[in-house]
């Protein structure tokens, strides 16, 4: 399992933008059209987001029964032979 890299930056810039977020949020409630629109914005934004990752996490999920009893197909050239493809035209051969 790959562990999660956070940085102290990280989650600084984080916890900023959730401020100003819900600062704009608090000034919707107060009635400011500018800051509604915003809000609206970006809560759309925010949902579209978690949509997604439901969806995908739905999709996932439903394709993990299935993948125990396919065959494991190890990764080779579809042109890859024993023999060599036959020559329409004679190579050269180099006089010595």
């Amino acid at each position: 399992m790959l562990i999660p890299r956070f940085s102290l930056r990280h989650l600084l810039i984080l916890t900023t933008a959730s401020a100003i977020f819900f600062y704009v949020v608090a000034m919707a409630t107060r009635g400011h059209q500018w800051a509604i629109v915003v809000a609206i914005a970006g809560s759309s934004v925010l949902l579209a987001l978690i949509v997604h990752a439901v969806l995908f996490a739905i999709a996932w999920l439903l394709t993990l029964p299935g993948s125990r009893f396919t065959n494991r197909r190890v990764a080779a050239s579809p042109f890859a032979n024993a023999s060599p493809p036959p020559q329409l035209i004679t190579p050269p051969e180099d006089p010595e």
